[in-house]
């Protein structure tokens, strides 16, 4: 069903929630290493900017890859891309929860980045293959979700497995996990194909050339452009926001709470999106709300709870993601630009989240936890000229 070429009658809806679950499980693969930073500062016995590589390492096969990723996973199929990704997420996280010496755990983390690029990118292609016509805006908007949902679920069950039982045992229920939805995708999706075409040397040659092209298109580009300041913020965001909290009980509230707020801001901001249809106008908006409550939290530092200010930036911070995605139908008028649009916001959405958190932690190791919303103000400016550039009349790519 997964790489079925006609559209489904009927909503597979047990399959769905499976394809849905798959996304948690490649979410949580950044989720685990940001709730476990501080256990990673310790068992490493290294500084928190070098732990942070642990985290964004897994980006690194998006940045590289994501590009051509769209094509790469038509060739082999979407069933073939998720069986694959499933068993290389469990054989890393197995692999991880032994707690190998940091260089061997870096390794695992590029591995683990190659799971996580062929789920993002079939999961969302293998549900509106089984998802009827009527219900592929339902099934998307869920999909859109996995992110918040798949921290929040770590910020509360994944913290207390690692209180608990220790990081060796969070590795270890995150291969538990994926083994559990692998079963349960191979029975429900047992129609589906494995193999389509094979991937050639001229197949990746043609994608790079189509994929780089759509960079000079201001149409295929400028949500991945707006997409890549958000994305420098947003694991960051979930991540140290907490550190900022006056307590360890509102520390333990902010893990959990921030990612669904974003959720709730991603909803709100795709609602917005579809009666707007100004995508510019919001995304721009979005970026300016987060860098005035930036600066409030800056100035009430120590004075409001952290909380207070955080919660509000993370709903501000999910409206600029759905605002980023709703972007995409509303500049590319064709499928195949819908398309490469896509593949373009992989690759710098992974850029984005893979450069965040090692920049905020180097920032917090030399200038405190100020920096935190110091980064954001600079972040999000840079997000707002970009968008006010590319709302210009300007063409991206002078031509001679």
């Amino acid at each position: 069903m997964s790489d079925s070429a006609t559209r489904a009658q009927s909503t597979n809806w047990p399959l769905v929630f499976v394809l849905w679950g798959l996304g948690l499980a490649a979410a949580m693969q950044f989720a685990k290493f940001s709730i476990a930073q501080d256990a990673l500062v310790l068992e490493y016995s290294t500084r928190a900017e070098t732990a942070a590589l642990l985290l964004s390492s897994v980006g690194v096969m998006g940045v590289l890859l994501g590009a051509v990723a769209g094509e790469l996973v038509g060739g082999i199929g979407t069933r073939f891309s998720l069986l694959l990704a499933s068993g290389i997420g469990v054989f890393v996280s197995a692999c991880q929860a032994f707690l190998p010496a940091f260089e061997i755990m870096f390794g695992l983390r590029i591995l683990e980045g190659v799971a996580h690029l062929l789920i993002v990118v079939s999961a969302p292609t293998a549900i509106i293959s089984a998802s009827a016509p009527k219900h592929q805006a339902i099934t998307m908007g869920l999909w859109a979700t996995f992110f918040g949902v798949a921290y929040a679920i770590s910020g509360l069950a994944g913290t207390q497995i690692l209180t608990s039982f220790g990081l060796g045992a969070l590795m270890g229920s995150h291969a538990l996990f994926l083994v559990s939805l692998l079963i349960l995708y191979l029975l429900l999706d047992r129609q589906g194909r494995t193999h389509q075409t094979s991937v050639t040397l001229k197949l990746v040659a043609k994608s790079l050339r189509t994929q780089f092209a759509a960079y000079g298109a201001r149409a295929t580009s400028s949500a991945a452009l707006a997409f890549f300041w958000h994305t420098l913020l947003f694991v960051a965001l979930l991540t140290f926001l907490p550190d900022l909290a006056g307590s360890p009980d509102e520390k333990s509230l902010m893990v959990a709470t921030l990612p669904l707020i974003s959720i709730a801001g991603s909803f709100a901001g795709g609602s917005a999106a579809q009666h707007l249809k100004r995508p510019y106008f919001l995304i721009g908006a979005s970026f300016a709300a987060l860098a005035i409550l930036a600066v409030f939290l800056y100035l009430s530092f120590g004075t409001v709870s952290a909380s207070a200010v955080a919660f509000p930036m993370m709903f501000v911070a999910g409206i600029t993601q759905a605002a980023c995605f709703a972007a995409i139908p509303q500049l590319c008028s064709s499928g195949r630009e819908q398309a490469q649009a896509n593949g373009v916001v992989t690759q710098l959405g992974n850029l984005g989240a893979s450069m965040g958190t090692p920049i905020f932690a180097a920032a917090i190791s030399a200038y405190s936890l100020l920096a935190i919303p110091a980064l954001v103000v600079l972040v999000t400016l840079a997000g707002l000229l970009t968008v006010i550039a590319l709302s210009s009349n300007r063409p991206l790519v002078v031509k001679h």
